[in-house]
């Protein structure tokens, strides 16, 4: 349970009793309120100032969700780029191999690997030479 969402409901319920037309969306349990929380009566009386308390809070609450998310994200990604990485691509690759000497078109698929290679190659000496203004 975070904290923000205590202060949230603790705000809220305080503009309530001071004649607020304000609605609780949130259940929080008070026992289960994390350490540090302000208490009901740590909170600021003016209305204007608990208006602002709960605006911060649920800001605060917003960007914590959205942490979450990218947290969430980022390892769903990993978990994808783990199960690519543990893979075992070789008896894939060794088919392919075959599948294309079969069909006679592997020396003409690794000669064309080996031009798009010196051609990128060609082309990153080029460009390294061309941004440090050194020639060779």
């Amino acid at each position: 349970m975070s904290v923000s969402r205590v202060v949230i409901q603790r705000a809220k319920i305080k503009l309530i009793s001071s004649g607020q037309d304000i609605e609780l969306d949130d259940e929080v349990d008070d026992d289960q309120a994390p350490s540090g929380t302000p208490t009901m009566e740590e909170l600021p009386d003016d209305i204007a100032a608990l208006e602002k308390v709960v605006r911060e809070a649920e800001d605060r609450k917003k960007l914590l969700k959205e942490q979450e998310e990218e947290e969430l994200d980022k390892r769903a990604r990993w978990k994808k780029e783990n199960a690519r990485r543990r893979h075992d691509f070789v008896p894939f690759l060794l088919s392919v191999i075959k599948h294309l000497a079969r069909k006679g078109e592997l020396v003409k698929s690794v000669t064309a690997a080996q031009e798009t290679i010196a051609r990128r190659q060609h082309e990153r000496k080029k460009a390294k030479t061309g941004a440090t203004g050194v020639s060779t």
